[in-house]
């Protein structure tokens, strides 16, 4: 997880891995999984599917 400050604005982008590769990600952006990035706090992303809509929650872990 990546915190910038913009205009006085937090944002935040996600570094998320999978076996189809690793992606640094900004809310509203699509991957080319079928996903969109719908929010990214401290801790967790939520990811809506383009196909139907669901949602998922990943949460965010530190390796300590």
């Amino acid at each position: 997880m990546a915190t910038t400050v913009v205009d006085g604005v937090e944002q935040r982008t996600a570094i998320l891995s999978s076996l189809q590769g690793v992606w640094l990600v900004k809310e509203g952006e699509t991957l080319e999984t079928g996903y969109r990035v719908m929010s990214i706090t401290e801790d967790a992303v939520t990811l809506e599917s383009t196909a139907d809509g669901t949602q998922t929650t990943l949460h965010l872990s530190n390796a300590n």
